[in-house]
């Protein structure tokens, strides 16, 4: 009788687990592909990807061999802003920075690979890219599914500053 009574329940336990288990796959799924139709840069990546991916020609194989170099312990990799309030004799300061002219979801990928390598890195965003924004009225008004980029940046351990080009001002 305790056999039958402990099959039955451990039995229950396992269904209502399994249960609970297709269900909680069920929301997590419609969750991912809800979070997959509404990036809010979806749009503004394709564009940028189809008209600038053919300049981004330097291979991540080279960039992670320069970090696999800056890895030794001789270095200290790091933003520009603590690059400029640190002071180490005994190693070798490397501020890191990127100017993101084109593309900013290669920078992402870039901070993907330093994030991987415990790097942090400066990148200094164009405001007269074309993924800036565009003109309007004789202003440039900034595309607001940019903040979620500088937002990813941030979250992958990068610093973010402002990138002048007096050429184009």
């Amino acid at each position: 009788m305790q056999r039958k009574l402990t099959y039955r329940l451990h039995r229950r336990g396992v269904v209502i687990a399994l249960f609970i288990s297709v269900i909680l796959m069920t929301w997590l799924s419609s969750c991912t592909q809800q979070f997959a139709k509404e990036l809010p840069f979806a749009d503004l990546e394709s564009r940028i990807r189809a008209e600038y991916d053919w300049r981004a020609d330097w291979p991540w194989s080279k960039y992670r061999q320069l970090l696999d170099v800056l890895s030794d312990k001789k270095f200290h990799v790091t933003t520009i802003d603590e690059f400029r309030k640190t002071f180490d004799s005994t190693v070798v300061m490397v501020g890191l920075r990127h100017d993101v002219d084109l593309h900013p979801f290669k920078a992402l990928e870039m901070a993907d690979i330093e994030k991987h390598y415990n790097f942090r890195a400066s990148y200094y965003i164009l405001a007269t890219a074309d993924y800036y924004g565009k003109y309007i009225d004789g202003a440039i008004v900034r595309y607001p599914e940019m903040d979620y980029v500088y937002h990813e940046l941030v979250d992958k351990g990068a610093e973010i500053g402002v990138h002048n080009d007096l050429l184009t001002i």
